[in-house]
């Protein structure tokens, strides 16, 4: 799934506050022919304690890595959770 598809889901919240469950995108912008595309550079999902879960392609499996000392950390953190409020 895309991001501008994520965003259009009628569920789709942006949320500053995780809660495990929340997917985190990392966000990196990149410009090409004049035009700013926003991509998402890797995804994972929140467990609690500042810690998601994730496939890592340089390990080659699922593994928990903390937020702030991933190796995905030069992107821009997104947080997205689904609210049927």
């Amino acid at each position: 799934m895309t991001v501008p598809a994520i965003k259009t889901n009628k569920y789709y919240v942006k949320t500053s506050s995780l809660r495990p469950g929340d997917l985190i995108l990392w966000k990196k912008d990149i410009t090409k022919n004049g035009r700013k595309y926003y991509l998402a550079a890797h995804v994972g999902i929140y467990i609690g304690s500042g810690q998601f879960v994730h496939t890592s392609s340089d390990k080659r499996k699922v593994v928990i890595d903390k937020i702030s000392t991933s190796p995905y950390r030069d992107g821009q953190p997104y947080y997205v959770r689904w609210s049927r409020k």
